[in-house]
């Protein structure tokens, strides 16, 4: 595979000194290593280059930094060549220490553009690799001469090495060449090689020849324009369009990319013979004339011309001289799997390059004054001028420098390891690319013909390597699954439950896997590297298409069924291109239980792709389709249209041009034209719900089997708002998202209980309530905590309706695993007294709910119900509960038919837990069976209408006497479940129920505290579980919980202190959800103000804290009325930062500070455990002005009225020490400590300093004497 190069170089032996003082420039470019390596810098990989010592001339005091080229070539908005630099080190010869400087730069885009990107050159020497500086890219501030950095030094420098990083984690415009000159000389690219342009090349042994070359192109200066399209309305095909000429630059020396009037070194070619041609070889760069579509921006029939650092890109010219001394050139390139022929063209506009394919290029040599496609000429022509350099030997390594990078991708692409069976081809790799990378580092490639031995010997390596893949994938893998899978198919019009579609394993399987492998194994084996890209490509294709295969698998389903590409941005469906295209086709086979005589589409997801608005409108996705199709089973379409097929949402043809935007041009048969949903002005309201297709099968049409098929809105770039997630549902029905839920916890089954010995100790569950259904046929309501969640199982079997029934000594307690609480049955008694006797009676009510206690849990019996077949009534024995009952009902329609049943007393004791409209309740009850009593009974039953009321729809008869109505409401099904990590969804939901029942440990106002040590123990275990993952320790975390937990009720709640310090935290939760930051409240001479809280608090942010000065509220002795009952919770509340209290404010009038006479009196009391209000007496409580629903983000603080949850809620943290003092910081350096006393904060001395507030009073030996207030815990 190597071939003998029978080439000169002339190598200039290079050093980073130039030639003398006076015009010292130096060059960094690809050969020395440019754009640099990937490097890991924190959270982000930053590309990052560092030279070698480099030496000027003379010492200098500023350096000239100009980016003379970047890596991708952007020049935006007319700046130069633009880069972006996390930093830019100088460091002294050592390559060490580092040599500080002073940056400015003629191109700083903050100090021009009037915006901001990055932190400035600021961000140059700070020493964070993950901020940046950016040089211009906005029109406004353009600078049109390079952009360089001036560095002034603080001393002379006259050795140095530089080290730079391009933008972090973006690297397209890292530097690509540098220039060096002192400050305030223009750098000259390549001024430091002696570039000399001389005669002009005639024929190919002269080219042959000469070392290097530039080209020139050939077109016209001015230069007319024509029609050539076949649709436009300026005139006939082929008529030209301009009376006067258009003037373009005429000739110019150009290279992909650039073209001027003059050529530098960056221009300068090397012509390689190879195989069928030859390569141009770009030398300063080191990269090649490109044949890749995506480098040259090949649209299908034109594009420019790209350059490529891979040979395997690199395009093998064929060079043809034209007999007028001057030459032409073509290659070929693959494009979408064929083969084009490109010819080298340039474009009378810019002068540079443009390229066309053969159809186009024969249609201008035919004699036309224009080229197809284009509305100008195009010349082919390419004049040739030789060019002597003194080109650094350096530079020779670039080509070996670039196919080590191909390497090492191609090592990363095998997954670093060698094919099984085929390891010989991965072992001759790694030798020859260890091989390369000494003799680069060993400074070995300074002339040309071992350069490109050496490249072809990696390049032959890596291929070899790639063909290993398609070696065993041919002989082994894809014989082994075409064994597995090629009798699991049969035909999509005879479907068999859990088979594959033929159809689909004839495409994916025979002919894109089996086919190509066996086409690639025989093409790849003389030149594998060759083929490399096709290599890469069918491999990375192998699973797509194993898993296209995979989906046909055809399984009887039941609607609603979601089809999705698990992708948001990869449209369903395969990827139609060529010509014009650019778009996804979708087709899938749905196989159906029961038949249906429609379908509803409802779209969930579609592809963004360069769709404006997030490809949203209303929040929900927009849709473009060209077409829709619903063939039968027999491969039939069914004749749709706009009558059957119908929308929620329309934009209409006059926002999309004619033919556009409606349902009917779905159904015309031409790609070209589109439905579009509406994304603003559409003829429909638009909708606030997902976009869905109604349609609707032609009449008399039901089917269980019929293949969907989309297709995606038609031609280039237009890959945007194609369907990327579908729910099928049946005709008409809406899309429900809590069955198609996430299943974190894998809660599987469904298994109905029928007995109770069935019923397991720690047993997982789902249950459903019977409301109505005997006596409305109502469907059974799903569960989640205490509340109805869904009535469809598939939507209930998951993690918000698991229970978990555990044994007790005389029942079961059963516990919502996501709620982290139990049911819970609360008795309620309340003392009445007679006002006229005086004597005081008891009346008991019950009530259901959740309870995280497990003493205060319900103890529930299951029995039979008897009533509807395989529920139960779920119960609890109650002490003896003697109550009245009686019940009278007439008959509306005749007031002479009545059933009265006198008072009398029974005893409920078996409380019933019932399915009510809203939620879990329940009533004490004679029996748990559903209809069961005897007091009344008899009256009842005898009557025409017995049945009903004893049903109990409209008739109170159970509330009255006392019994389980039959109606369903307290009978419940129970269907028995798995699911993985049941008690880690027990731990995540402990922390935020302690918080919403506010069970905080700890020392701020409202947490609880006390013995609680145990407790604290356990639920600092269960927080670990949850922040760590650690599903292992969940049940011993969740167990040693429910152990300890009961210690929170007996516990105390920490109080509201006088003179302690506090942060007043915002409890408004909409902040945290939203944003993710808490609010505090803040101090400034203006009055108080919000703004998102420090991290921690200290005295760098004392304007954060407060102390709170309590009041004597009991005897009010400045008289300023203090509420009855909040004595002991008044408060002025002072800030040290500015010396001041809160004074008062209004609903719109931010709260003041005030001086000692101005402070308000403030109650500061509990509405929700650790949740306080805080308010003026006499006014609103403190609120966050601006709050934005929880979008605001700063603002100030006003009065206005609201309880827990709003935004006049809020939290007190307490802060340790807030001055900033303990006892152990008295000492004052230098000074001598005389003696120290300790008070109260009411003044009496004490002998050492107490638990809470001391005075604490110092004398030193200078005579200084200082009073602090110090806390003590």
């Amino acid at each position: 595979m190597r071939k003998n190069l029978f080439l000169t170089l002339a190598l200039a032996v290079a050093s980073f000194a130039g030639a003398n003082a006076q015009d010292w420039s130096l060059s960094i470019g690809a050969g020395d290593g440019l754009p640099g390596e990937n490097v890991q810098k924190g959270a982000n990989t930053v590309q990052v280059y560092k030279s070698d010592v480099i030496k000027p001339t003379e010492a200098l005091t500023t350096l000239r930094f100009t980016v003379a080229q970047n890596y991708n070539g952007e020049k935006p908005n007319g700046n130069n060549f633009v880069t972006a630099l996390s930093e830019l080190v100088v460091y002294a010869a050592d390559g060490k220490t580092v040599i500080p400087y002073t940056a400015t730069s003629n191109a700083d885009h903050n100090t021009l553009s009037g915006g901001t990107d990055g932190q400035g050159l600021a961000a140059l020497n700070d020493g964070n690799w993950n901020n940046y500086w950016h040089s211009c890219w906005s029109a406004t501030g353009a600078q049109a001469e390079f952009h360089h950095l001036e560095l002034t030094f603080e001393t002379a420098v006259s050795e140095f090495v530089l080290e730079w990083g391009a933008r972090p984690g973006n690297p397209k415009n890292a530097p690509l060449l540098v220039g060096l000159t002192k400050g305030g000389v223009d750098y000259v690219p390549y001024s430091d090689w002696a570039f000399t342009v001389g005669e002009q090349i005639t024929s190919m042994d002269q080219l042959e020849g000469a070392q290097y070359f530039v080209m020139k192109s050939n077109v016209p200066v001015e230069y007319h324009t024509y029609v050539n399209n076949h649709e436009s309305t300026e005139g006939a095909f082929g008529t030209q369009t301009t009376k006067e000429p258009n003037v373009g630059p005429g000739p110019l020396y150009a290279a992909p990319g650039v073209q001027a009037e003059e050529p530098a070194p960056s221009y300068a070619i090397q012509l390689i013979p190879t195989d069928g041609g030859y390569y141009l070889y770009y030398v300063a760069e080191g990269k090649f004339l490109s044949a890749n579509p995506t480098d040259n921006a090949w649209n299908g029939v034109n594009g420019g011309q790209g350059k490529t650092g891979k040979m395997s890109d690199a395009a093998v010219v064929t060079i043809t001289e034209n007999g007028k001394g001057k030459f032409e050139m073509s290659y070929m390139m693959e494009y979408e799997g064929e083969e084009v022929e490109i010819h080298v063209g340039a474009t009378p506009s810019s002068g540079g390059f443009k390229n066309v394919d053969k159809d186009r290029y024969d249609f201008y040599m035919e004699g036309h004054p224009y080229c197809l496609n284009y509305a100008y000429i195009l010349a082919f022509d390419w004049t040739l001028e030789e060019v002597t350099m003194n080109y650094p030997a350096k530079y020779a390594s670039i080509p070996v420098r670039n196919a080590i990078k191909e390497a090492k991708s191609i090592y990363t692409f095998m997954d670093s390891v060698a094919v099984e069976g085929y390891e010989t081809a991965y072992e001759e790799f790694m030798v020859v690319l260890e091989e390369c990378e000494k003799s680069l580092a060993n400074g070995a490639y300074t002339d040309v013909e071992k350069v490109f031995a050496d490249v072809e010997t990696l390049n032959y390596a890596m291929g070899a390597y790639v063909y290993s893949k398609i070696e065993w994938l041919n002989d082994e893998y894809l014989v082994n699954f075409a064994a597995e899978y090629q009798d699991l198919c049969v035909p999509s019009t005879n479907p068999q439950d859990g088979y594959y579609t033929q159809e689909a394993y004839d495409l994916y399987i025979t002919q894109n896997l089996i086919d190509r492998a066996s086409a690639l194994y025989d093409e790849a084996y003389d030149n594998p590297y060759a083929y490399l890209n096709d290599m890469k490509t069918f491999i990375n294709g192998v699973q797509g298409n194993i898993d296209a295969f995979l989906a046909s698998k055809i399984t009887f389903v039941t609607l609603p069924k979601v089809y999705s590409s698990g992708n948001p941005e990869t449209p369903l469906g395969t990827k139609v291109s060529g010509a014009g295209a650019g778009r996804y086709d979708w087709e899938q086979l749905v196989v159906l239980n029961e038949a249906v005589n429609g379908i509803r589409m409802t779209f969930l997801k579609t592809n963004v792709g360069g769709a404006a608005s997030n490809g949203k409108q209303n929040g929900y996705s927009m849709v473009a389709l060209s077409g829709l199709q619903i063939l039968d089973g027999e491969g039939n379409a069914l004749a749709l249209s706009s009558d059957l097929v119908t929308s929620n949402s329309e934009v209409g043809e006059g926002l999309e041009g004619a033919g556009n935007g409606i349902i009917s041009a779905l159904f015309d048969e031409d790609v070209n034209t589109y439905y579009h949903s509406d994304w603003g002005g559409g003829r429909y309201d638009q909708p606030y719900t997902y976009i869905y297709f109604d349609i609707k099968f032609p009449e008399g049409v039901s089917l269980t089997n019929f293949t969907l098929k989309t297709t995606g809105r038609q031609g280039q770039n237009q890959i945007s708002l194609t369907p990327s997630e579908v729910c099928i549902t049946k005709y008409g029905e809406g899309y429900d998202p809590l069955i198609f839920r996430e299943n974190p916890y894998n809660v599987a089954g469904g298994t109905q209980i029928t007995d109770a010995s069935q019923l397991k100790d720690g047993g997982i569950y789902v249950i459903s309530g019977n409301l109505r259904v005997k006596t409305q046929e109502a469907a059974p309501r799903f569960y989640a905590g205490t509340a109805p969640y869904h009535t469809n199982i598939k939507a209930a079997v998951n993690d918000p309706c698991v229970y978990m029934f555990k044994k007790t000594a005389n029942g079961w307690n059963i516990i919502s695993l996501a709620n982290a609480q139990y049911w819970a049955l609360n008795k309620n008694v309340t003392e009445n007294t007679n006002e006229e006797t005086g004597e005081t009676t008891t009346s008991t009510s019950w009530s259901t709910g959740l309870t995280v206690y497990p003493s205060n849990a319900a103890e529930v019996n299951f029995v039979k119900s008897g009533n509807l077949e395989n529920t139960f009534a779920i119960y609890s024995d109650i002490e003896d509960n003697n109550i009245d009952a009686s019940f009278t009902w007439t008959n509306p329609n005749d007031t002479t038919d009545v059933i009265k049943v006198e008072k009398g007393t029974v005893n409920a004791n078996k409380f019933v837990f019932m399915d009510w409209d809203g939620s879990l309740a329940g009533r004490p009850c004679v029996s748990a069976i559903p209809g069961k009593f005897e007091y009344g009974f008899d009256a009842i039953s005898a009557h025409a209408k017995g049945k009903e009321i004893i049903d109990g729809d409209g008739y109170a008869a159970g509330d009255y006497l006392h019994f389980n109505k039959a109606n369903g409401e307290g009978e419940w099904n129970i269907y028995e479940v798995t699911m993985d990590d049941a008690y880690y969804l027990w731990a995540n939901g402990i922390p935020a129920t302690l918080s919403a029942l506010g069970l905080v440990v700890g020392k701020d106002p409202g947490c609880i505290s006390g013995d609680i040590a145990a407790l604290e123990a356990a639920v600092e275990a269960v927080e670990a579980v949850v922040e760590n993952e650690d599903k292992e320790n969940a049940q011993e975390a969740v167990e040693a919980f429910v152990a300890n937990v009961g210690l929170a009720q007996d516990a105390e709640r920490v109080e509201v202190m006088g003179d302690y310090w506090y942060a007043i935290e915002s409890a408004y939760t909409e902040y945290y959800k939203q944003q993710s930051k808490i609010k505090a409240i803040y101090a400034t001479e203006a009055g108080l103000a919000w703004m998102n809280a420090p991290e921690k608090y200290n005295r760098e942010n004392a304007q954060f804290v407060f102390q709170f000065k309590q009041y004597d509220g009991e005897n009010d002795p400045d008289g300023l009325g203090v509420p009855e009952g909040e004595e002991n919770n008044v408060f002025f509340i002072y800030s040290d930062a500015v010396g001041m209290y809160a004074g008062t404010g209004g609903g719109t009038t931010q709260v003041a500070m005030a001086d000692d006479f101005g402070a308000a009196l403030y109650v500061v009391k509990p509405i929700q455990a650790n949740i306080y209000t805080i308010y003026a007496v006499g006014s609103d409580p403190l609120h966050t002005a601006g709050h934005g629903n929880g979008a605001g983000t700063q603002g100030t603080v006003v009065n206005w009225t609201g309880g827990a949850g709003t935004a006049s809620s809020w939290t007190l943290r307490y802060v340790d020490d807030a001055e900033g003092t303990n006892i152990e910081d008295l000492v004052v350096e230098g000074a001598e400590v005389v003696s120290v006393a300790y008070f109260t904060p009411a003044g009496a001395a004490i002998p050492a300093p107490v638990k809470g507030v001391n005075i604490v009073v110092t004398v030193y030996n200078n005579g200084v004497i200082e009073t602090k207030k110090v806390l003590v815990k």
